[in-house]
């Protein structure tokens, strides 16, 4: 749709302007959805003139293409970042990815608004130096704002949905923490007790 040549009067729900659909009047003011799912207000003057055409991920979208035109966008594809998004997307959409059932096959899902990767982008803070993975807070809700956050091994680690706790001496312990306590291998520990071990003799025989 031409944007010069549309008459404040004449806007309409449904209407498209750039990435935005009209959904309400709201006052001087139109309640539209962005493409990539965002809900704002938006003023009845900016769509005549081309003032606004996306909550911002189109502008983000563009910065991300000319820099992989000049060659620094592998940059943002190779970016920890991208990474984790699409890692997150794999998760949560791809049933032949290996984590699929753990995610989205026990309902975790990208929330509308981060299924573009350049909201992601502008919404997630960049990765701290040293060994750090994009995790979520609560581990039964799903990857959204104000649920994520740069995680260490550790704090991966004891919000797993998968994870373990053993009892010993008296204390109960996740099972990362234990064998860590223990000062044994994480995964030795685990296959010992899938074996069949008690948590005692898993946490404490010597490493062979």
């Amino acid at each position: 749709m031409n944007l010069l040549n549309v008459g404040c009067g004449k806007i309409r729900p449904g209407m498209r302007f750039g990435r935005w659909t009209v959904i309400t009047r709201h006052g001087r003011m139109w309640r539209c959805r962005c493409d990539c799912g965002t809900v704002r207000l938006v003023s009845h003057t900016t769509f005549p003139y081309g003032r606004s055409k996306s909550c911002g991920c189109l502008k983000l979208e563009l910065f991300i293409a000319r820099s992989t035109k000049h060659g620094g966008a592998s940059r943002a594809k190779k970016s920890p970042e991208y990474k984790a998004w699409r890692n997150a997307m794999d998760r949560c959409f791809n049933k032949n990815d290996q984590d699929y059932q753990r995610y989205g096959g026990r309902g975790i899902t990208v929330c509308n608004r981060w299924r573009s990767a350049a909201n992601f982008l502008a919404d997630v803070p960049k990765k701290p130096r040293g060994k750090y993975s994009l995790g979520r807070i609560d581990n039964d809700d799903d990857y959204k704002p104000g649920n994520v956050a740069w995680q260490t091994d550790a704090e991966q680690a004891r919000n797993r949905s998968t994870n373990r706790f053993v009892s010993i001496r008296g204390r109960r312990l996740c099972l990362f923490d234990a064998a860590r306590l223990y000062r044994k291998p994480y995964d030795l520990v685990r296959r010992r007790l899938n074996r069949g071990w008690t948590p005692e003799k898993a946490l404490t025989t010597p490493k062979l």
